[in-house]
């Protein structure tokens, strides 16, 4: 298979993974237990737990998903260590990102709907510089090339976070 086809299908089944997993951290919580939280801890503490376990949660699945791509197509990187980066700062940018949107989408009508709806454009930076930086994992190009893309997707990561826990007690009073 060819390196670029197998990175586009990883990324694909660690988006949609990503999407699924994460989509019920909030929305299975019922209100009395969400209340019962309310009642227990902060609005920041919580935020921060919920995003520790979705990104453990996703390191997971898509260390999972590696696996697995590699057993059944092969290994396609070349450059392993550049490739685990972008592995574990997008799969960090996905959970912070998709933990707010789960957050947001919980007090809809039809959730798992909103939270596609939401989710996608919310993740087009973290999967466009997890994607180039991907690729010259494939490509086998040193790390020194990828470099600028792995301090932006850090800095991306940040901001969701900061942006998160700016925004999560907003929606914690309510």
């Amino acid at each position: 298979m060819d390196g670029l086809v197998w990175l586009a299908l990883f990324w694909l089944i660690v988006l949609f993974a990503s999407v699924n997993a994460v989509a019920r951290s909030f929305i299975s919580i019922s209100r009395g237990r969400m209340l019962y939280y309310y009642t227990l801890t902060g609005a920041l503490p919580f935020l921060l737990s919920k995003i520790a376990w979705n990104t453990l949660l996703l390191w997971f699945l898509a260390l999972l998903s590696w696996g697995v791509m590699t057993l059944f197509h092969g290994q396609a990187i070349e450059n392993i260590p550049v490739f685990l980066a972008a592995l574990l700062l997008g799969t960090f940018g996905m959970a912070s990102s998709l933990s707010l949107v789960s957050a947001i989408s919980s007090r809809a009508n039809n959730p798992f709907t909103l939270m596609a709806i939401l989710g996608f454009p919310v993740l087009i930076p973290v999967l466009t510089l997890v994607v180039k930086i991907s690729k010259a994992a494939v490509d086998g190009l040193d790390s020194s090339v990828s470099q600028d893309e792995i301090l932006l997707l850090s800095a991306i990561d940040g901001i969701s976070v900061a942006v998160s826990c700016l925004l999560f007690p907003y929606l914690w009073r309510d």
